[in-house]
């Protein structure tokens, strides 16, 4: 019996949530491993690490993947199955240029954290072709694939972490090495599990095939990623470091809902993807269904923590809980609203709008900026700042659904002329 398009639909959106949930326990579990077991000074050199690893993988996707969930999502299996070999390339060899370019610059750096970011250079090719597998397997509608690949991961990391735990001196570069050759490892098995090899001798003309989306999809990564950064600084400059730590621990309390995000994110560009190559009308469905999904679960997990017992979240995030709670409900409201915007920017890139998407990001980066830090130059202190957040998000979303609107209206007057 055939399976109806909306249960194969949402198997898929199971797979890339389980997916995620796997994947962000493993890197939790990787950083507990490494906080417990080397010196708090070792630690530091591994968070900065860290985050250069969280820069490498937005920058591969947004010049590998994401080009290829947009363009091949809904093509057929000969020419996604090229395509995928040329976007694997394509990280594969940013692997490896970011590769060389940190080893350089490590000697420039401390000696601390010189050793541990060799580690990870030596490490990033096969750390950004496994995330581009991933992407892929989602891409090709094989969520249940990429969960394997994932766990394939987590099993070939247990007995090389053991292994670093046991010989000897601990350090953060053994751990960052035993993390990196298990994902190695998992990027051999996904080119096994889609029977394909990168193609890095294909990046040139991937760039070049792709130029009209990946500069103007790095650009909204950098934005993404830099946003909530420039607005921690501001509001510790005019509020002090101790009102950006309370934003920061709630946002650490409300973390499922990024797992949440990351989990339908997977899945909301190529499944909209198909969407639209069935119609317009089925792609707003879609855009609505994903906000609806993730702005619903911020609002349930909000809702939980807020009806939990204060003890609770002071035993499990300290003592600074009891301050931070003031803001727990804006900044739920914040995500909350974050969530009813997702489903138009998934529109957006399922249409390529890529251009568009940029733009609206700019303005509602600026906004995301500019509103905790009005709040606190004036004196309203953390608590106004989050209000801030929230009213800049709902500003947000009904701009990013205003585009999404425009968008759908410019395409179909495209897709009429084309017709006549």
């Amino acid at each position: 019996m055939r399976t109806a398009p909306g249960v194969r639909r949402s198997r898929r959106l199971a797979w890339g949530i389980s997916d995620q949930a796997l994947s962000s326990a493993t890197n939790f579990a990787v950083g507990v491993v490494v906080a417990r077991s080397v010196s708090p000074l070792d630690f530091g050199a591994f968070s900065l690490v860290f985050a250069l690893f969280a820069i490498a993988v937005s920058l591969s996707r947004a010049v590998a993947t994401e080009p290829f969930l947009v363009r091949f999502s809904a093509t057929p299996a000969t020419l996604s199955s090229t395509a995928a070999r040329g976007a694997a390339g394509t990280a594969l060899v940013l692997g490896v240029v970011v590769g060389v370019l940190g080893a350089l610059a490590s000697f420039l750096l401390p000696e601390e954290v010189r050793p541990v970011l060799l580690a990870l250079s030596l490490c990033l090719p096969g750390l950004l072709v496994q995330d581009a597998w991933r992407q892929i397997f989602f891409g090709l509608g094989r969520g249940h694939s990429a969960l394997v690949n994932d766990l394939v991961w987590l099993l070939a990391m247990v007995p090389l972490v053991a292994l670093a735990l046991g010989s000897g001196e601990t350090s953060s570069t053994r751990l960052v090495l035993a993390w990196g050759a298990a994902a190695t490892a998992a990027a051999l098995v996904g080119g096994w599990q889609l029977r394909t090899a990168p193609q890095p001798g294909a990046t040139a003309a991937w760039l070049r095939t792709h130029r009209d989306l990946w500069p103007r999809f790095a650009g909204e990564s950098i934005l993404i990623a830099g946003a909530p950064q420039l607005y921690a600084i501001t509001v510790a400059a005019f509020a002090g470091l101790v009102a950006a730590g309370q934003i920061r621990l709630v946002l650490i309390v409300l973390g499922p809902v990024h797992v949440l995000i990351q989990g339908i994110g997977l899945v909301a560009l190529p499944e909209g993807v198909r969407a639209l190559a069935r119609g317009r009308r089925q792609l707003t469905v879609h855009a609505v269904l994903v906000s609806g999904l993730i702005a619903g679960g911020a609002l349930a997990w909000g809702a939980l923590v807020m009806l939990t017992p204060a003890d609770w979240w002071t035993w499990l995030a300290g003592a600074g809980w009891v301050a931070a709670a003031a803001i727990l409900a804006p900044m739920s409201l914040h995500q909350i609203l974050n969530g009813a915007n997702t489903g138009a920017h998934v529109g957006l890139r399922a249409m390529q709008a890529a251009q568009r998407s940029l733009r609206t990001r700019v303005a509602t980066s600026c906004l995301l900026v500019a509103a905790p830090t009005t709040a606190v130059a004036l004196g309203e202190g953390v608590l106004g700042a989050a209000w801030a957040l929230a009213g800049a998000a709902l500003v947000n979303t009904v701009v990013w659904w205003i585009q999404y609107a425009r968008t759908v209206a410019a395409h179909r007057a495209t897709a009429l002329a084309g017709r006549t």
